[in-house]
């Protein structure tokens, strides 16, 4: 099954937008609406409940001007840009065109984000589907992958017959509205105790509806009255109703015994189909109690072949201790979704469980339920997500409000805000080893980094460390440094091997103005060798140099005539080519000697070699000298 990224884990982005010191990315959140149904509730992973007023939002809107209220709030889907959301209500709001109050109750299609962009003309509000009756009217739907399309039906619950209708439109409110009864449930007798439908899923590949529904949940004797279908749609053919009760009670109901009358299925989470995406499978999930695991079948989906190969389950112990899948807490196991009056249990785009359809991997779950049926709803009541394709994944709280009766959590996208700070980072593939360079001679490397970020970045230095860095120099440059996005700055190190040979490492340290990270490094490495019978590269700086004495017991001086004005010093490296000792360095004139002092024994140095170089700007010249106490 193709995966989409976790809720409380991973972000993922589907649009950006580039500004000075931010940028913002549409990522996962959770849509609700609570028992109240008049406000939309978006949750975001580690941002705090918004809350959307609709009236006060859409208020002085151009032909659509709320001056009452919403009722029967629904939540339909989000188009994955962010650009549209779907939903369902029932909307009390003042026509400019008929200079009339107006009342409307079905779909509607409005532009997002519910800001200044309801004020731009080109964003209207599309009206897509009145439905015909406002007294059982409990929308449920999904989108189509790219969010162009919807599928919903208007009533997902009924308290008597009620004959199933599916519809399907364009979220622009562009094109015809489709819509399909299934011929062999109309008028079906087993209806008439009312009906309720699971959530309604798409399989992606070939856009085909899929939904469950049951009846017979209310009569006094369940096992004889309760009937379960199954249906698909895909548009421009009929809705195929198959009916499976037959096979379903074989399998999973015992026939009941006096006392003995226990409900076949909870309601509407115990019944929860998930898409496979391949064109020709679901998942079908069954629990008969709600304390225990959601059994998970596989099956076609073609008339008449429903059957039930065990896919494994959605365990209840993937919540806290203590809690059940829908009836939290406080609720006793024995409770029952029975909708026998308006004001109970939670119809509408699956109440108790919203599966991910898109892609096919999680699940959002209520873990409370009516007050009517438990003593304490309130306790502990919330949303969870949870990853159902991996068994070693927890539910994970995604809202908690004790005061709160959430209904139909949907996965929706939101923008956030991302901060943007200055970064930089290498470009491409970088050479970074010098190779094998006699002493004397030299071999130079560029290196460059890039502006990774969306905002200017200032490059305040660059400095050469690491054990042999007085043998890599880097060449000069004007800071600070002002990098564009996107913009390039290149560094040259030449590296100077000195004896003895051996490895060498050094490292390029860039330092910038970032926010957590303000230096980036580069290490380097190279090889010095020294020619056979050239211990002295430059001959005028050679001639001139002596060191004393040799061997020594404690210190060596060493004296140095300058050939030519210019910078001088001496460094000292031990026999694997580690440097122990650097001097000051000296500004001599031409035909100036210098004195300097290598001193062994009071830097704690062991007996050994040791090799002496001397620098006058580009000359170099090397003396051998042996330390012996």
């Amino acid at each position: 099954m193709k995966k989409i990224l976790g809720f409380l884990f991973l972000s993922f982005i589907f649009a950006a937008s580039q500004s000075f010191a931010q940028t913002t990315i549409l990522r996962p959140a959770v849509a609700f609406v609570k028992a109240a149904r008049d406000t939309l509730f978006i949750k975001q992973a580690d941002s705090a409940v918004q809350a959307f007023d609709l009236h006060s939002i859409t208020n002085n809107v151009g032909s659509f001007i709320l001056v009452d209220s919403v009722r029967q709030l629904a939540v339909i889907g989000m188009k994955p840009d962010g650009s549209r959301m779907i939903l369902g209500g029932n909307f009390y709001y003042y026509d400019n065109k008929s200079s009339s109050h107006v009342s409307y109750s079905g779909l509607i299609s409005i532009p997002w984000p519910l800001d200044q962009s309801l004020k731009d003309p080109t964003k209207t509000i599309q009206f897509l589907l009145p439905t015909p009756s406002a007294n059982g009217f409990r929308p449920e739907g999904i989108l189509s992958k790219d969010g162009s399309q919807w599928w919903a039906t208007l009533q997902s619950y009924s308290q008597a017959q009620l004959t199933p209708v599916f519809y399907h439109g364009n979220t622009d409110g562009s094109g015809k509205i489709d819509s399909t009864t299934p011929e062999n449930v109309q008028g079906d007798d087993r209806l008439q105790s009312g009906v309720q439908f699971s959530n309604l899923a798409l399989d992606t590949k070939t856009n085909t509806m899929l939904a469950m529904s049951f009846s017979g949940v209310q009569s006094s004797s369940q096992y004889t009255s309760f009937y379960i279908y199954f249906y698909t749609w895909s548009v421009g053919n009929d809705v195929q109703a198959d009916n499976f009760t037959g096979s379903f009670k074989s399998k999973f109901v015992p026939t009941p015994s006096p006392g003995n009358e226990n409900p076949i299925v909870d309601s509407l989470f115990g019944m929860t189909v998930i898409p496979n995406n391949n064109g020709s499978t679901c998942l079908l999930g069954f629990t008969s109690d709600p304390t225990n695991s959601i059994d998970l079948y596989q099956t076609p989906y073609t008339t008449g072949s429903i059957g039930f190969s065990n896919q494994g389950q959605i365990p209840d112990d993937i919540l806290p201790s203590g809690e059940d899948f829908f009836s939290g807490e406080n609720c006793p196991p024995s409770y029952v979704e029975a909708v026998a009056t308006n004001g109970e249990g939670q119809p509408g785009n699956a109440g108790d469980v919203f599966v991910n359809s898109i892609g096919g991997d999680s699940v959002l779950f209520v873990t409370h339920e009516s007050s009517d049926n438990c003593s304490d709803r309130n306790a502990k009541s919330g949303i969870y997500y949870h990853n159902y394709t991996n068994t070693n994944d927890s539910a994970h709280l995604v809202y908690n409000d004790p005061k709160g009766q959430e209904l139909q959590p949907v996965w929706v996208v939101m923008p956030y805000i991302v901060p943007q700070y200055p970064g930089i980072a290498w470009q491409g593939t970088q050479t970074t080893n010098f190779g094998t360079v006699d002493t004397g001679k030299t071999n130079s490397l560029t290196l460059t980094v890039i502006d990774s970020g969306k905002v200017p970045v200032t490059i305040d230095s660059a400095t050469m460390g690491g054990p042999n860095a007085a043998e890599m120099m880097l060449g000069s440059l004007t800071y600070p440094i002002v990098l564009q996005p996107q913009g390039t700055q290149s560094f040259t190190v030449t590296f100077q091997p000195m004896a003895p040979s051996g490895s060498r490492k050094g490292g390029l340290k860039i330092y910038f103005e970032g926010e957590t990270h303000d230096s980036l490094t580069q290490m380097l490495t190279g090889t010095a060798n020294v020619p056979a019978n050239s211990v002295a590269q430059d001959p005028a700086l050679s001639a001139s140099m002596t060191t004393q004495p040799n061997p020594f017991s404690a210190s060596a001086s060493i004296s140095l005539t300058a050939p030519e004005a210019g910078a001088m010093n001496i460094v000292v490296h031990d026999a694997v080519g580690r440097v122990v000792y650097r001097s000051d360095v000296r500004e001599a004139g031409a035909g100036e000697a210098e004195a300097f002092t290598f001193d062994a024994k009071s830097l704690g140095l062991p007996d050994g070699v040791y090799y002496i170089t001397a620098f006058l700007d580009n000359r170099q010249a090397t003396r051998e000298v042996v330390f012996a106490r």
